[in-house]
């Protein structure tokens, strides 16, 4: 049964009071993601989190969640580890809080029109709303969601609403949605690159584990290896996904994404105020950037798009798992993919792009972003459950899906673990990437890196004026929330 209005203090709300989770900074590397916290001999160890003694007396919990691009929750154990940890999050919040939680799965790519109609519709079926970045964007300037500020019971500030990539949501201080712990999809697009380390032993050349871990580990020693793996296999002087390649991406539409943020630039930045404002135009390091990754990627015997020949595929992922390919820009969805590789494989981060870069970044792209919809009766309540499921996830899910999933059972060695948590310490986002897909998004600049006629300067001055129209309006909408 739907749960009525209940009204309650803030301080008989959820409070989550926790020994380690916010706090550390996100661009240094820890050893572990632990679920544990330790503890002196003979001492008790220190609870990770404690959820409150509130009773919401068996209400029901209802997430409006896309088909297929949205992590369900799991409603039994079935012997994988993953599930079993996600079946395990929502009983530990369901018994912690006695409420109720499920999902109903929508059709993705309809998203905006079934949540603005079940807005319009006055109804109140749904405590909250999980939705991709740029399509949650558009759903929150029609109003349909409540800010995240006036929800007393997230705590948006925490860790395990995305910690450091909370700030690429907001606009003058003002929020519609967060990244949750609770859904992994978004950790799923975490960049690194894998590299077949059987070829690359062939050929002579070492993982550069010390330059890695040294902080070293740069775009021009990326560059370096250039078409040091690159050979015609029959010999027939085309270039095809039957030979030999150096590089190749998991991802071709993220290839601009991908480089621009490992190299700690933005499409967008932010002023003193929490305004956004585009960095694109007269900016030579970027446009350095983007030459260079033309060049490299998009050019010659290194020309990604030749690997692409069947299906018109966005990927070159069957070269890198032939062992015909020495690096490809992955995702960590990749690392688990590529358990099924004969040759053997090794994790690593982005390059930084130079070494006065102060810390690794490894894009994060397509997240979920969860949000409250103004036809919600009891604010309260949906943020008190939401915040649960984020934390306890951060402590109790993402721990698996990093430590078991990831560095256990996918990745054949202890260097490959360490670059896994790099990456996983140093996600970032790009405001533009996320909210100006139209101008930056993977479709716009995949067109632009490809062309043979490549003149990014020209091209985005081109789109200046409609460029900041559109931020205009993303800006008003934000800036004029009404609370």
């Amino acid at each position: 049964m739907k749960h009525t209005t209940k009204l309650f203090s803030l301080t008989a709300a959820l409070m989550l009071l926790l020994c380690a989770c916010s706090g550390g900074d996100t661009t240094t590397t820890s050893e572990s993601t632990s679920q544990t916290t330790e503890a002196p001999s003979g001492t008790e160890p220190t609870p990770k989190y404690t959820l409150s003694d509130q009773d919401w007396d068996g209400a029901e919990f209802i997430m409006m969640v896309g088909e297929g691009y949205v992590d369900s929750f799991v409603t039994m154990e079935t012997g994988d580890a993953l599930d079993d940890a996600r079946y395990r999050m929502v009983r530990t919040v369901e018994e912690g809080l006695n409420v109720e939680i499920s999902d109903v799965p929508v059709d993705f790519w309809e998203m905006n029109n079934i949540v603005t109609q079940y807005v319009m519709s006055g109804e109140n079926t749904y405590d909250a709303i999980a939705m991709m970045d740029r399509f949650a964007l558009t759903a929150a300037m029609a109003n349909n969601f409540i800010p995240i500020q006036d929800v007393d019971t997230i705590h948006t500030e925490a860790e395990y609403w995305g910690g450091s990539l909370a700030s690429e949501m907001t606009v003058a201080g003002n929020q519609y949605f967060a990244i949750s712990s609770s859904d992994l999809n978004t950790f799923d697009h975490t960049s690194c690159i894998l590299w077949n380390t059987k070829l690359g032993t062939s050929l002579g050349l070492s993982v550069p584990w010390e330059d890695v871990f040294a902080g070293t580990w740069t775009w021009s020693d990326l560059q370096s290896y250039a078409s040091a793996a690159n050979r015609d296999l029959n010999g027939d002087g085309v270039w095809t996904d039957a030979d030999r390649y150096t590089y190749g991406f998991a991802d071709i539409r993220g290839a601009v994404s991908t480089f621009v943020q490992a190299f700690d630039m933005r499409f967008v930045q932010k002023d003193a105020d929490d305004i956004p404002y585009i960095t694109v135009t007269d900016n030579e390091p970027l446009m350095d950037v983007l030459t260079g990754v033309h060049e490299l990627f998009f050019t010659g015997p290194n020309d990604v798009m030749q690997m692409c020949t069947k299906d018109n595929e966005i990927h070159n992922r069957p070269v890198f798992q032939s062992g015909n390919m020495l690096m490809m820009i992955s995702l960590f969805c990749d690392i688990q993919s590529a358990r099924e590789m004969e040759d053997d494989f090794a994790v690593l981060p982005m390059p930084k792009y130079d070494e006065q870069q102060a810390s690794y970044r490894s894009r994060t792209y397509d997240a979920i972003f969860y949000s409250v919809p103004v036809t919600q009766d009891d604010v309260t309540f949906s943020g008190a459950v939401m915040d649960a499921l984020s934390c306890v996830a951060y402590y109790d899910l993402v721990p698996v899906y990093i430590d078991t999933v990831l560095k256990d059972k996918a990745s054949r060695d202890e260097n490959s673990k360490r670059a896994i948590q790099i990456c996983f310490d140093t996600r970032t986002m790009d405001f533009g990437e996320s909210f100006l897909s139209e101008y930056f998004g993977d479709g716009p600049l995949t067109d632009l890196i490809k062309s043979k006629n490549f003149t990014p300067a020209s091209h985005f001055e081109k789109s200046a004026k409609s460029m900041d129209k559109r931020l205009e309006k993303i800006i008003e909408g934000f800036v004029n929330i009404e609370g």
